[in-house]
């Protein structure tokens, strides 16, 4: 591991953190992603069939109300990818100088390094805190938008085909069937929206083990490109001794 903030770009801070932390978030991640994506496809095809049936117009409606919802959400939430990039890295460093202070706890006391280690610890804390605050400012108006947002849904529907049955030309009945399929394709339809905060953290790090990949393809050149990120390094003498 390295230690500091601000060493050189080649360098791959806290390999041991890539290698367990950012590789279980990955697959585990990816997993609930997979079967969030699979199950939002089944029910969005059905549902669609219904709403088109019953108010072709409400189902235009919900298309640019998503794609309205997608575009702001990633627009305010832009700025989490490299936040949670940095509380990954900073996090790590951290860790790795308490752990290295508690390892050599009697070489420091011996040579009297409190102080400096000490300094250390809070420079290194005082760049969490600071990236923890910038997130809790960036989910907090992430936040205000995703709740309006979903509050708004309640009216949408009920707006768009009251009209027609004030106007006689629908029952009741067909206004709580739309609201219904409304619903359920609008929630298909914004799993950007509803998970952003998690996607940024997955997209950050899969920027850190695809930079480790790098790194490990040019530090091994016997490595190629369909070994994965656990593969040993390849014998280069397989003989028997």
């Amino acid at each position: 591991s390295t230690e500091g903030e601000d060493s050189p770009p080649a360098r791959i801070d806290n390999p041991d953190q890539r290698i367990t932390e950012d590789v279980r978030t990955f697959t585990a991640f990816s997993l609930q992603l997979f079967i969030t994506l699979v199950t939002s496809v089944i029910d969005l095809v059905s549902f669609s069939l219904i709403l088109y049936s019953i108010q072709p117009q409400l189902f235009a409606t919900i298309i640019g109300y998503a794609l309205f919802g997608t575009v702001m959400t990633t627009y305010i939430g832009s700025s989490l990818l490299p936040l949670n990039f940095d509380k990954l890295r900073r996090e790590a460093d951290l860790r790795y100088l308490l752990v290295r202070i508690r390892e050599n706890a009697e070489s420091i006391a011996f040579y009297g390094g409190e102080d400096v280690e000490g300094k250390e610890v809070s420079s290194r804390l005082s760049r969490v805190v600071e990236n923890r605050r910038d997130i809790n400012v960036a989910q907090r108006n992430l936040e205000f938008f995703t709740t309006a947002y979903h509050y708004l849904i309640q009216v949408v529907p009920v707006a768009v085909v009251a009209p027609q049955y004030f106007a006689g030309t629908i029952q009741l009945g067909v206004i709580s069937q739309s609201v219904g399929a409304f619903n359920h394709i609008l929630s298909d339809l914004t799993v950007i929206v509803n998970q952003f905060e998690q996607l940024s953290s997955f997209s950050a790090g899969i920027e850190r083990l695809s930079t480790f990949m790098t790194a490990m393809k040019l530090a091994d050149s016997t490595r190629g490109d369909d070994d994965g990120l656990l593969s040993l390094p390849r014998e280069v003498n397989t003989t028997d001794s």
